[in-house]
């Protein structure tokens, strides 16, 4: 898998609404591999479980809980196969 296949993987996965998010999504190059990372600082709230709403007085669920990690583990899970390894999930 090149870095732009995963940069593509993970743009076509994020949530969108008016593009921000998914437009700033970047490959960064490490010693030992690269990264896709985000400046945008509500890119955490896309991932999360919303908590109590006081507007609505009820919780409601986020459509897009959990994206980033599920989109991180399906481009781990084809590096791992193309390099004839595996992916061990630490919980």
């Amino acid at each position: 898998m090149t870095r732009a296949e995963a940069l593509r993987i993970v743009q076509a996965n994020s949530p969108y609404r008016t593009g921000t998010l998914r437009n700033s999504f970047r490959v960064v190059e490490y010693e030992d591999g690269f990264g896709i990372v985000t400046d945008i600082p509500y890119m955490k709230f896309t991932t999360e479980k919303w908590t109590f709403n006081k507007r609505w007085n009820k919780t409601l669920q986020n459509p897009n809980e959990q994206w980033f990690q599920r989109t991180a583990f399906y481009i781990a899970q084809i590096i791992a196969q193309e390099k004839g390894g595996v992916v061990n999930v630490i919980k």
